[in-house]
């Protein structure tokens, strides 16, 4: 059955009257057949124009009467006698699809190699045309990525990157960033096999800017250093501050601190002489992340201000919302919970008017902290899950772990310890695929409390021991709740507290 050609061809029996009366004496009824009817039915002008129509991806998905007569080189009317014998579905005023079973037929009769060249030809013209309609281009999407398959098929490398990196850029304002990268470095090996070092040097940006919101997802170094030294070579310093925001930005995501801090101040020294407000928040941002994290909170809310005052006076939205999360969390490891709240509010309204899905999930995730804060347990909970579901929709990683660790903790604070352990697991299975240190010993740290809540105490230990051994060098906060899990279960052990007992509120953060 998943041979097309076999599913085709499968007969079954049937009463006479069930029949075609176009079907000849003796053809075995099958799909093959009873397509075969109508193609025969029909001009041969019509017949190469079906036959070209099948490269273009089949029902649900539909295609408009522009780019049909584009990939089949035909007049309107041959569309009409294709349609009107039934194997081409109208799909609304000026739209079509193919049946799967129809297309599979069509593709089985012979190779039109011009189809897909006028199919890369329109495809790419018609995505640089309109590579500012994003809602245009979003109906598209199934069609468009037919495009760039045909331009790899046909050896197109050209036009395979002037696609993609028009079309980068819905991408990346639907948050669309895993298939985004894939068409990226599909273009760049296109770039390389053409020894464009530009081309080479503009999608590692594009790469770049990916990284600035996906860090520890995407590994992406061995792209941007290849062009951070042609960038050098060629003495681009805007493209050098972009590639150095993309470094900076995956090394935070990946906890390399004192390495993120040095690409962003390289960045941000190129981009204030440049006087190019965009990279300037960006780096801002980032560099914000990373003083964050290393508990500089008083440089932090100093470089998120500085930040969000830009962000608003160019009305780059995208980054008002970054910054205001940024404020919101950090204001929430200050006690401020009033401004905490002031700050995500405001995030989480701009996101929802640009419908930015990574921004959106930032800021709930806030908001659930926030909620937890407040021993407002529920409503944390369900901040978190919607939080979770967005994260998942932009696979992104960082942020997944952080909601499913908090989730476990939540289920914990219900008393519900299989549900919290489910959370626990599937993060744990997910960090162990990336590098961020943090967040792993956190989730060592959970499961090694619940299993003493559990009393397994020496399963609560073992968690507990490699967390220390993950510990990054001088992370004391770390270093100080592992320690801590073991004094617990020595304490639980010799009876001098349940195993349940709680912790003293030591995992809320």
């Amino acid at each position: 059955l998943h041979d097309a050609e076999q599913r085709l061809r499968l007969s079954i029996p049937a009463p006479f009257i069930a029949r075609s009366p176009s079907l000849p004496p003796g053809i075995p009824l099958s799909l093959h057949a009873t397509i075969a009817v109508s193609d025969q039915l029909i001009s041969e002008n019509a017949r190469e124009a079906l036959h070209a129509l099948s490269i273009l991806p089949p029902k649900p998905n539909s295609f408009s009467e522009e780019m049909a007569l584009a990939v089949t080189g035909v007049k309107v009317e041959v569309l009409d006698e294709i349609s009107d014998a039934g194997l081409l579905e109208n799909q609304g005023p000026g739209r079509y699809a193919l049946h799967q079973t129809i297309a599979d037929y069509a593709k089985m009769k012979r190779e039109l190699p011009d189809a897909y060249e006028r199919l890369v030809d329109y495809g790419t013209a018609y995505v640089e045309t309109h590579a500012a309609d994003y809602e245009l281009l979003s109906t598209e999407i199934n069609n468009i990525l037919a495009v760039f398959a045909a331009a790899r098929q046909t050896e197109r490398h050209q036009e395979l990157i002037r696609g993609v990196y028009a079309f980068a850029y819905l991408l990346r304002a639907r948050g669309l960033h895993t298939l985004s990268t894939e068409l990226l470095e599909q273009a760049y090996m296109a770039a390389k096999l053409l020894g464009s070092t530009q081309d080479i040097i503009n999608i590692a940006c594009r790469l770049g800017e990916i990284a600035w919101t996906l860090g520890a997802n995407i590994a992406v170094e061995d792209y941007l250093q290849e062009a951070l030294v042609l960038a050098r070579q060629q003495g681009s310093q805007e493209q050098i501050a972009y590639l150095l925001a993309g470094m900076g930005a995956r090394m935070a995501w990946r906890g390399k601190h004192a390495r993120a801090e040095a690409y962003c101040q390289e960045g941000l020294v190129i981009a204030r002489q440049l006087g190019n407000h965009e990279l300037i928040i960006v780096l801002l941002s980032t560099l914000g992340w990373v003083v964050y994290e290393q508990k500089n909170y008083k440089r932090t809310k100093a470089i998120c201000h500085e930040g969000l005052a830009l962000a608003r006076q160019h009305i780059n939205r995208e980054y008002v919302c970054r910054l205001l999360a940024q404020l919101g969390w950090l204001e929430i490891t200050l006690g401020n919970y009033v401004g905490a709240d002031v700050a995500l509010q405001e995030g989480l309204t701009i996101a929802r008017q640009i419908q930015h899905t990574y921004t959106i999930s930032l800021l709930l995730s806030g908001q659930g902290w926030l909620a937890s804060k407040l021993k407002n347990y529920v409503q944390a909970e369900e901040y978190t899950r919607q939080a979770l579901e967005l994260a998942r929709n932009t696979n992104y990683d960082e942020l997944i772990n952080r909601m499913l660790i908090s989730l476990g903790w939540l289920a914990e604070k219900r008393g519900a310890y299989a549900e919290a352990d489910a959370h626990y697991q599937e993060a744990l299975l997910l960090v162990r695929r990336n590098e961020k240190p943090y967040i792993f010993c956190m989730v060592l740290f959970h499961l090694g409390t619940l299993r003493r809540k559990q009393g397994q105490f020496d399963v609560a230990t073992t968690f507990l021991q490699e967390m220390l051994r993950e510990i990054p060098e001088g992370d004391q906060e770390l270093m100080a709740l592992a320690h801590g899990g073991l004094e617990r279960i020595a304490l639980a052990q010799s009876g001098q507290i349940r195993g349940d007992q709680a912790d003293a509120g030591l995992t809320e953060s």
